[in-house]
């Protein structure tokens, strides 16, 4: 997964060295839209029980939505496929990230056509308020 705006940190506590990504959020301003979003994606998941820091607030809004999706999702893919796939460890291994990889990409392309499609929309019913 490629974050182009992302740097990491480091915070050094009791001996511990943390690494933390941080975000240059390109879509996060002080609009009311990027406020609205911010504050929805937080509302979901509180309402499933995260109530933790997001690292994953991280890239576009087609990635931070992609990211929540395969959060969701990664825990049912492990359980349909960690039973069939066969080999040795390293290969399982690199079978499991290629099919991390590939789902995160069509996910990530679904919701592209999705949310341009509604901003689209949104933008066409705004115009028409307008007149």
């Amino acid at each position: 997964m490629h974050l182009p705006h992302s740097v990491a940190s480091c915070q050094v506590a009791g001996g511990a060295v943390n690494w933390r990504l941080v975000q240059n959020y390109p879509w996060c301003d002080s609009s009311y839209e990027s406020q609205a979003f911010v504050r929805a994606l937080r509302l979901y998941r509180q309402d499933k029980g995260s109530y933790e820091s997001w690292e994953m607030l991280l890239g576009t809004e087609e990635q931070v939505l992609a990211s929540q999706v395969m959060e969701e999702v990664l825990p049912w893919l492990q359980s349909q496929l960690q039973s069939r796939v066969k080999g040795k460890k390293a290969e399982r291994i690199r079978q499991w990230l290629a099919t991390v990889q590939a789902s995160y990409s069509l996910v990530l392309e679904q919701l592209s056509v999705s949310l341009e499609a509604l901003r689209a929309e949104c933008r066409q019913t705004a115009s028409a308020n307008q007149r």
